[in-house]
């Protein structure tokens, strides 16, 4: 899980000042970074490719892109390539 460096230094940078927490588990099986809002529930996967996180709720299910600044960058992908594995 070697994917850009930086973008995976901003982004852990970013989860810790907003105290999301790092999920190891989902991070392993995901084959890339991925926290998680507490105070939403949602988790937030590192899309290294295009500096972003791709979001998803409890269920891994994708619920849109953002940036950096938590601006929506795309809607979500009823297509179920962008949802997480979750187990």
């Amino acid at each position: 899980m070697k994917k850009n460096p930086l973008v995976r230094a901003i982004a852990a940078d970013f989860a810790m000042q907003r105290n999301w927490k790092k999920n190891s588990k989902l991070t392993k099986i995901n084959q890339r970074d991925v926290y998680l809002d507490s105070k939403t529930g949602k988790y937030y996967a590192v899309d290294t490719q295009h500096g972003r996180f791709e979001v998803v709720n409890k269920r891994g299910k994708h619920q849109g892109e953002v940036d950096f600044n938590l601006n929506e960058t795309k809607p979500a992908d009823k297509s179920g390539r962008h949802d997480l594995k979750m187990n």
